[in-house]
């Protein structure tokens, strides 16, 4: 049985780049949460600012449509985050598995997702990283929530991590051209909208409205 400080790990739900996502309890409570542990194991202070960021800016939040964080721990040079589980799964993962969507859902799900994005704007917060992947859903319930607040990325030419595939289809497809760092506007909650169009135009198309491999084409 794999553990994090006091709490048990139970089952792996989703790997990203940076983090890996498990479906767990605290010993000895029934009580689900999910635990986002900081992939490196050692971690650079970058790295885990990063991770105590979201978990602070979750924190201050406390929006209905915003998943709830309730710990960040420290063990054993693993760091994670103690955060809310409501049953819900990414709208990614829906579309990945051919899930469709008529207009009556579309737009009850567009409507909680605007929503949400503006009660976070007027705390003064951009969460730079709209996508399908970090917008979660209960089917049975109808509960949409926003997630993963962690990603502050400006991109330059000497960032080799922009030509990585997974960061290219997962990420930049959805960034706004502002936070590329190719244009010379600062970077604000419109940057946030953007990405929410590209986010819509997904959900209801089941295609990106721009396609490529290649980032700066991408970009440009």
């Amino acid at each position: 049985m794999e553990k994090v400080g006091n709490y048990v790990l139970q089952e792996k739900i989703h790997e990203t780049r940076n983090s890996i996502i498990y479906r767990g309890h605290k010993e000895n409570e029934s009580q689900p949460f999910i635990i986002k542990l900081l992939k490196t194991r050692y971690p650079t202070p970058s790295e885990i600012a990063r991770f105590r960021q979201e978990y602070e800016l979750i924190k201050g939040l406390d929006l209905e449509g915003v998943i709830k964080t309730f710990d960040i721990i420290s063990h054993d040079d693993v760091f994670a985050l103690i955060l809310e589980d409501f049953d819900g799964v990414s709208i990614k993962s829906l579309l990945d598995n051919k899930k469709s969507f008529d207009i009556k859902s579309f737009l009850e799900i567009s409507a909680k997702i605007a929503e949400t994005l503006g009660n976070i704007h007027m705390r003064g917060v951009v969460h730079r990283d709209i996508k399908p992947h970090n917008i979660l859903i209960n089917p049975k319930t109808g509960v949409v929530k926003i997630t993963d607040f962690g990603i502050s990325v400006i991109l330059t030419h000497e960032n080799e991590e922009v030509y990585n595939p997974d960061f290219i289809t997962g990420t930049l497809a959805y960034m706004s051209p502002e936070q590329t760092g190719r244009m010379n506007r600062t970077v604000d909650y419109r940057t946030d909208l953007y990405s929410f169009g590209v986010t819509l135009y997904e959900i209801l198309t089941g295609n990106m409205p721009f396609k490529s491999q290649d980032p700066m084409e991408l970009i440009h």
